[in-house]
């Protein structure tokens, strides 16, 4: 089995998130930068909502670090939508492009970013 690391993350530590709303529109599945790495500083998912073309999976990466979470099995034109909580959970590295990949069909939706400011 791997080695694993939890980083606990005070309330005030969240309120420095710079937070930008991505509009997703993949023509096709593959890999979309969402947010291109910024020196010295993390990308949070902070909320979600995205559907699939097609019966696919879908996760987020870093460009470095590589998954952020395993893939989730989405059936054609179904999806998920997380509200808020996540930031804590699903983060780049220091330096690292936040990616969204999928398999199988098109992502569509949008993504709420939190940012280190």
């Amino acid at each position: 089995m791997g080695a694993s690391a939890v980083r606990v993350v005070s309330r005030e530590e969240n309120a420095t998130l710079s937070k930008t709303r991505v509009a997703v529109n993949q023509a096709g599945p593959g890999t979309l930068v969402l947010a291109s790495s910024v020196l010295g500083r993390r990308h949070k998912i902070a909320g979600y909502s995205l559907t699939i073309s097609a019966d696919g999976t879908v996760k987020f990466a870093g460009s470095v670090s590589g998954d952020l979470m395993g893939p989730q099995d989405w059936g054609a034109k179904g999806g998920s939508n997380v509200a808020n909580g996540l930031e804590d959970m699903i983060q780049t590295g220091l330096n690292e492009d936040l990616q969204l990949v999928s398999t199988g069909g098109a992502v569509r939706g949008v993504v709420l970013i939190a940012t280190e400011a």
